[in-house]
């Protein structure tokens, strides 16, 4: 074992338990170095961005990097594969359009879907880019932020209507967002395509870092055959089992969204 990483990689284990940021004598303490040792050690760490130091505090945390670097291994676990047989068991269930996106800046992505047997449905592609605020799957994901980045997202307060139901303003998917997350599930009621209705549901990893989001798209005629509520407990239970394979301890933690967590990151 190279003794220098092994440094690193208990130094980043001291700061990680300890988030109300230890300082130089905590962290001697803790990782018994030689003061000339600790120094170097630390130095290099904030000069990576792998730690951060607070002037002011004189106390040290873990650094920017660590979370990129948690992203990108987020993003290597396969969400498709891991989501698919969740989404071919809803549409087994209900018999209906079962699709997965992710959330690309203001877009939601299409990466999966199943398709209805039935015959009137709705037309989709995996690939196909659409406006998260018109999308139940794209009110899910954004539902995971807190409003100060829906507003850096949206920095014009007027948004494109696609239909007389679209969501027109930014206020108005503030609020709309905020009935997301308190009832726990997002919709879409015909606010891109006419007359198709959408319940959709977000997946979160293992740090409470939305992923992506699953919905079932229905045509208003055969909607209303439906119990809502049946819906709803049937694509929760598939979005949080999803998530618990990606590691979430909360799968509901994104009803909670704080100005103080990262931005969601871009595909």
């Amino acid at each position: 074992m190279v003794k220098s990483a092994e440094r690193v990689a208990i130094a980043l284990q001291f700061l990680a338990n300890n988030p109300s940021g230890p300082s130089y004598s905590d962290l001697q303490r803790g990782l018994d170095l030689p003061k000339s040792s600790l120094h170097a050690l630390l130095d290099t760490l904030v000069s990576t961005r792998l730690a951060s130091f607070d002037e002011d505090t004189k106390r040290y945390a873990l650094g920017p990097l660590v979370w990129e670097l948690a992203m990108a291994f987020s993003n290597q676990l396969q969400i498709v594969p891991l989501a698919l047989p969740h989404l071919e068991r809803l549409g087994a269930t209900f018999g209906e359009t079962v699709q997965l996106a992710i959330l690309d800046h203001t877009e939601v992505v299409y990466v999966a879907k199943t398709t209805s047997r039935h015959p009137i449905q709705l037309v989709s592609n995996v690939g196909t880019r659409l406006p998260a605020y018109a999308t139940g799957l794209g009110k899910a994901l954004l539902a995971c932020l807190s409003e100060e980045q829906i507003e850096r997202l949206y920095p014009n307060p007027v948004l494109e209507r696609f239909t007389a139901d679209t969501v027109a303003t930014i206020p108005q998917l503030i609020e709309e967002l905020e009935t997301t997350r308190r009832r726990g599930y997002a919709t879409d009621r015909g606010e891109y395509s006419l007359g198709i209705h959408c319940i959709a549901v977000p997946i979160v990893t293992a740090a409470n870092v939305p992923k992506a989001a699953i919905s079932i798209s229905i045509p208003g005629q055969r909607y209303i055959q439906y119990d809502e509520q049946t819906l709803v407990e049937a694509i929760v239970s598939e979005a949080y089992s999803v998530a618990g394979k990606l590691g979430a301890l909360n799968p509901d933690s994104w009803r909670h969204p704080t100005s103080s967590q990262p931005d969601f990151p871009s595909v």
